[in-house]
């Protein structure tokens, strides 16, 4: 056992006065306490008196796939299995290494962080939420992920499949996006009867409907389409206009809450310029 003490302690809400100690049993924390807290006898103590202890952080939209590096996108095709192992392996690395201990990531290729997620790790490595390829239109945004649907039956069985392979979150793009040239970030790529669920099948294994919006065109149409999204538009929503509330019936004018009990149900979510969708399990 070792004992970690800090001189600043946060648990995501609070900050600790005085600082906090962390058990460390077998390379698990054992118990976290204030720093003044007496310890087991014998057990080695690491000071730290400068350092703030915290929880994992969790980075909410990630690309695993990609280098960070320009053109990463349109390199993606031309990777080998081997290459695409290799950039994934360094991402989770970096991630882990600046203290993000989840991360979720928003579209792979060829379902390669799907498959990442369900093998298990020689080293320690993020905790991994995985989309597979994200839902686009014929050379869409992200088409080079492989996930390219065209009208509204692709789209719906987009999504079962992804259900199917138990993804953990669906990412549909409505609308194009800036790092894929020939799309347009000021219109749909999928209509509103694209984006609506139907009767909640096959799409009823997803807890909610929603879709790529670049700005207001989108982003109007992913409200009318019943999603339970955070946006991020031009201007403060107000809700959808009134031939929106008549083509697409009542909608709702804020997120849904996160728990809804569907364990395994992944998550459709909008994509929007900065957005992010409130989660449908606890991690």
């Amino acid at each position: 056992m070792l004992a970690i003490r800090s001189g600043r302690g946060f648990d995501g809400e609070h900050e600790t006065p005085g600082g906090v100690v962390v058990l460390v049993d077998g390379g698990r924390i054992a118990a976290v306490h204030p720093a003044t807290a007496p310890l087991p006898d014998g057990v080695p103590v690491a000071d730290f008196p400068d350092t703030t202890v915290l929880p994992g952080l969790i980075d909410m939209h990630v690309h695993l796939c990609g280098d960070s590096r320009d053109g990463a996108l349109d390199r993606l095709p031309g990777l080998s299995t081997d290459e695409l192992d290799g950039v994934l392996d360094d991402a989770l690395r970096r991630q882990l290494s600046v203290g993000v201990t989840t991360v979720r990531d928003l579209g792979d290729r060829h379902w390669a962080v799907l498959e990442r997620r369900g093998r298990a790790a020689t080293n320690p490595v993020p905790t991994i939420l995985a989309s597979g390829p994200p839902v686009t239109s014929p050379r869409g945004h992200c088409w080079q992920m492989g996930g390219e649907a065209d009208g509204p039956a692709q789209l719906r069985a987009a999504v079962a499949e992804r259900a199917d392979r138990g993804a953990d979150v669906v990412n549909v793009m409505t609308s194009g996006g800036a790092l894929t040239s020939g799309t347009d970030v000021l219109h749909c790529q999928f209509t509103l009867d694209d984006s609506r669920p139907r009767h909640r099948s096959p799409p009823a294994r997803a807890d909610w409907t929603g879709a790529r919006a670049g700005f207001e065109p989108g982003t109007t149409q992913t409200y009318c389409s019943s999603t339970a999204t955070h946006c991020t538009t031009s201007r403060p929503y107000a809700g959808p206009s009134p031939s929106c509330r008549s083509a697409a019936g009542p909608t709702s004018t804020r997120p849904q809450s996160a728990t809804r009990g569907h364990s395994r149900r992944p998550e459709v979510v909008v994509d929007a310029a900065c957005c992010a969708a409130a989660r449908t399990r606890p991690l």
